[in-house]
């Protein structure tokens, strides 16, 4: 589904979950975190990706399970509610214009 936001340019709603990464999950439950471009996918490691789109191929090393994992880059579209991290902060809004 991802990719298929990729290719048609439609956004994605990121909701983040308790069990993430500290500085930005919630402490239990869910939160909001607005809606997104997906900009970029990729595989890694594995061999040639089977999805159309996908640009950046690892080899040389299995995922934990042995399987190909793939990733996606995501930019936050501007002028939506503030970005709040897991301790309530409010995050500054991403800055995509140096970013490749």
């Amino acid at each position: 589904m991802l990719l298929r936001n990729m290719l048609n340019k439609k956004p994605v709603r990121v909701i983040r979950g308790a069990k993430g990464d500290q500085s930005w999950s919630p402490e239990g439950g869910f939160i909001y975190c607005g809606l997104y471009k997906v900009v970029a996918c990729w595989v890694e490691p594995g061999t040639e990706p089977h999805c159309p789109g996908c640009k950046l191929v690892v080899r040389g090393w299995g995922g934990k399970s042995g399987f190909e994992v793939i990733r996606f880059a995501f930019n936050r579209f501007p002028n939506q509610d503030p970005l709040v991290n897991g301790k309530g902060e409010t995050m500054p809004e991403p800055d995509y214009e140096g970013d490749e």
